[in-house]
């Protein structure tokens, strides 16, 4: 996602965290049925991939995100 990939993963695991509750149905598939679906609809309506929207979603993982994230925790512990 970070390189602009369109996310098409199943509903579990950890993937519903890491897309925005809106887009759940269209990123989201339950069997391999869905699946289909949306790869068919994918394939028939590329339009729909908006890759700066999915840079967004990931860029909350980019260590120069995440590591100050770190250094105020790791901080926190110290002052302990």
């Amino acid at each position: 996602m970070a390189s602009g990939v369109y996310p098409l993963v199943p509903n579990r695991l950890a993937y519903p965290e890491h897309i925005t509750p809106t887009h759940h149905t269209q990123h989201l598939y339950a069997d391999d049925t869905a699946l289909l679906q949306k790869t068919i609809a994918l394939l028939e309506n590329p339009q729909q991939m908006t890759p700066s929207l999915y840079r967004e979603w990931a860029m909350r993982y980019d260590w120069t995100v995440q590591a100050p994230k770190y250094d105020a925790a790791l901080e926190e512990v110290v002052r302990l």
